[in-house]
């Protein structure tokens, strides 16, 4: 399927790959089933309300935003090496891109991790909305059970641990909601304690401390 988006044509990736025309049309009693897959038409029409909703406020989604939106559908994560080649471009400018959609108000796009490490991830808001239900819950417990884990292997390694090396060690980002983010997931971790004030805060063991 082809659509034009500011002017430029945009293939669909189903048009680019056909993944979902393997399968031809199923005969059943009755008349014809279709072969679309349930979950793969169930996000497709999540996408396309995820765009009309920001269209509504005023967000124009032009062809880099939409082919990585494609990408991060099924992938949990894109580098910036990825991204310039899904969307052609070269690195320098597709990091610039990237950042861009970063720094937007009520952004869709964050970034994790620092240097070559960088990756960038749904938000929260936008992963709830594109993924089902099941798959954002499921990703959520997990992190509620790993997360911890992480932070006292790193405390007990490294003797302390703070906001922003929270934030590296979970690959939280660098935004203020990340920021919030460590800082509740370290003052509600029972085996920490805090010590020092504003940004000198760090988290220590319980049992360490005498």
């Amino acid at each position: 399927m082809t659509w034009t988006f500011g002017g430029e044509p945009f293939t669909t990736p189903r048009a680019r790959t056909s993944p979902w025309k393997s399968k031809p049309s199923m005969r059943r009693k009755g008349g014809f089933c279709s072969s679309a897959r349930p979950k793969e038409r169930s996000r497709r029409e999540a996408l396309a309300r995820f765009i009309a909703k920001r269209h509504r406020e005023g967000r124009i989604f032009d062809l880099d935003d939409l082919l990585l939106l494609f990408y991060l559908r099924s992938h949990s994560a894109i580098d910036i090496p990825a991204a310039a080649q899904i969307c052609q471009r070269p690195p320098e400018t597709m990091r610039d891109i990237l950042e861009g959609l970063v720094l937007q108000p009520e952004a869709w796009l964050e970034r994790r991790g620092r240097k070559t490490g960088v990756t960038y991830h749904l938000s929260p808001n936008a992963a709830s909305e594109l993924l089902s239900k099941a798959v954002y819950t499921r990703t959520r417990d997990i992190d509620a059970i790993r997360y911890p884990e992480l932070i006292r292997a790193y405390v007990e390694q490294h003797g302390s641990i703070n906001n922003k090396e929270c934030r590296e060690l979970l690959g939280l980002g660098n935004s203020p909601a990340a920021r919030v983010n460590a800082s509740r997931l370290l003052s509600r971790s029972k085996f920490l304690k805090r010590i020092g004030e504003s940004r000198a805060v760090q988290y220590r063991l319980k049992n360490k401390i005498k």
